[in-house]
């Protein structure tokens, strides 16, 4: 009986010592590590993005609940510092930075439409509208150029009732307020038809054009989603060869009037 009792014993012994082994080389590492990685070697403001919002994006990841809340903040972090670190100047290149909020018709602007900095009717800096409606924002005079005393204005879609003048070395706090133009009303939510019978402004193809697809055009520059040729085709509507904040605008028009023009 002994010797059964410590044969028993001897079993149970080498199964604890299998499972501890299969328990220590079992785990994965975290996969904030991969994330941390990943956004310490990016070198450009894209990577940054497709590292957050791309399909397999730790945004994703903690949307489906495998990204612990403690890990998705930390990354965010991470993901705000080098994001300005990107985003700055060259040495020695005068700046104006800008930061606040905006608002289109009373309402924040939705996360990932991009703001637009125009001195003289040119763009001179875009910046992506994070959540809440926040923004930041560098105009950085390039040389040979003289920003000095020049009227910034901002567009999203529509151009914002606030002007600032660009000052070397200024930082700027701004609440931004854009309002839809008189003669604009709220589309029809069923939407509209698309601009032409090759489905000009239908960006998403679902069959109308509606205020998802400007939203869709304002996450494509933010490198959020990506295009088929045929979705950028229908979002180029004012036909310049490329996707760009005037195709957005001129959809958002489409939608609320049925028409192209302004009233």
């Amino acid at each position: 009986m002994q010797i059964l009792i410590l044969l028993l014993g001897l079993v149970i012994v080498a199964w604890a010592m299998t499972r501890r082994k299969v328990k220590e080389i079992a785990p994965a590492p975290p996969p904030r590590r991969t994330w941390e990685a990943a956004l310490r070697a990016a070198t450009t403001q894209e990577q940054l993005n497709n590292i957050r919002w791309g399909s397999d994006g730790f945004e994703t990841v903690y949307q489906e609940g495998a990204l612990s809340g403690e890990d998705y903040e930390y990354l965010v972090g991470l993901w705000a510092v080098r994001w300005t670190e990107l985003g700055q100047p060259v040495l020695g290149q005068p700046e104006h930075r800008f930061y606040g909020i905006i608002k289109l018709d009373g309402v924040y602007a939705v996360e990932g439409s991009i703001l637009s900095a125009l001195i003289d009717g040119t763009v001179v800096a875009e910046a992506t509208v994070g959540s809440g409606g926040n923004f930041n924002l560098t105009v950085v005079q390039p040389e040979g150029a003289d920003y000095t005393g020049k009227t910034i204005s901002f567009l999203l879609n529509y151009l914002a009732t606030q002007t600032a003048t660009w000052t070397k070395g200024a930082t700027t706090s701004l609440t931004l307020t854009i309002p839809v133009p008189a003669g604009l009303p709220p589309g029809p939510p069923e939407g509209r038809e698309p601009i032409d019978a090759t489905g000009l402004g239908d960006v998403d193809m679902d069959g109308k054009v509606d205020e998802a697809d400007s939203i869709l055009i304002a996450r494509f520059r933010a490198f959020q989603v990506s295009l088929t040729d045929e979705q950028q085709r229908r979002a180029d509507v004012n036909k310049n060869g490329k996707v760009d904040i005037g195709d957005a605008g001129l959809i958002d028009r489409w939608w609320r009037t049925g028409s192209l023009e302004l009233a």
